[in-house]
C-alpha cells in the first residue's frame, strides 16, 4: 500500500456466476490509479480491507467509466474462458475414464474370442490327421459348436461395443448441453479511493 501513498483512483467490484456443469460465482475486482495504472487483483483486495474514512463529496467517474468498463469486461472474459477450459479438461478426463472402461469391459470378451479361434485351429489340426472318419466327424461336431460359440461372443462384443457407441454419444450430448455456459455478471460497486 505504501507505493500508493497520496494516489487516487478507482475501485470496482463485480459478482461473475457461470452456470455450466456446476454454479460457479466469482468476485472480481478491478481497477486503476489516477494515472491510468491498472491495479492488480491483490492491490484491489488489499485497497478494500484498508480502513476507510467516507467522504460526503460526489465524484464525477466521467470518462474513467468506460475505462473501468473495459476492464470489468475484460476480467469477466478471461473468467469465462478459464472456466471453459476446466469445464474441457473435466470433460476430457470422463472421457478418459470411459474408454478406460469400455476398453476394461470388451477385453474378457475379445481374449475368449481369441481363446475359442485357437481352439479352432487345433481342432482343425487334429480333425487332418485324423485316422478314422469316426474321429474327422468328432473334430467337426466340434469345430461347429465351438465356431457357434464364437459367433455368439462375436455378437456379444459387437453388442458391447453398441452400447458403449450409444452411452458415449449420450455423454457428448450431455456434455454439449452443459458446457453451454450461461454467465451473468452485477456489478457490486464502484468507488474513488484516495490512499492519505
Amino acid at each position: 500500500m505504501e507505493r500508493l501513498k497520496g494516489k487516487h483512483g478507482w475501485l470496482s467490484l463485480n459478482h461473475l456466476r457461470i452456470e455450466a456443469f456446476d454454479c460457479r460465482d466469482y468476485l472480481l475486482f478491478s481497477g486503476f490509479d489516477s494515472t491510468g495504472r491498472p491495479l492488480d487483483t491483490d492491490t484491489c483486495e488489499k485497497l478494500f480491507l484498508c480502513q476507510a474514512h467516507i467522504s460526503k463529496h460526489n465524484v464525477d467517474i466521467g470518462l474513467d467509466a468506460s475505462r473501468l468498463k473495459e476492464d470489468v469486461e475484460c476480467l469477466h472474459a478471461a473468467t469465462i474462458a478459464k472456466n471453459h477450459e476446466e469445464n474441457r479438461e473435466h470433460y476430457n478426463e470422463k472421457e478418459e475414464q470411459f474408454s478406460r472402461w469400455a476398453h476394461d469391459h470388451t477385453i474378457p470378451i475379445e481374449k475368449e474370442i481369441k481363446f475359442i479361434t485357437a481352439q479352432i485351429a487345433d481342432i482343425q489340426r487334429q480333425k487332418r490327421l485324423a485316422e478314422t472318419a469316426q474321429e474327422r466327424k468328432q473334430y467337426e461336431e466340434d469345430q461347429r459348436a465351438l465356431e457357434a460359440k464364437r459367433k455368439q461372443k462375436r455378437r456379444q462384443l459387437e453388442d458391447c461395443e453398441d452400447e458403449h457407441t450409444k452411452m458415449r454419444e449420450e455423454m457428448i450430448a450431455k456434455f454439449d448441453a452443459e458446457i453451454n455456459q450461461k454467465a451473468t455478471h452485477k456489478p457490486l460497486f464502484t468507488i474513488s479511493w484516495r490512499v492519505v
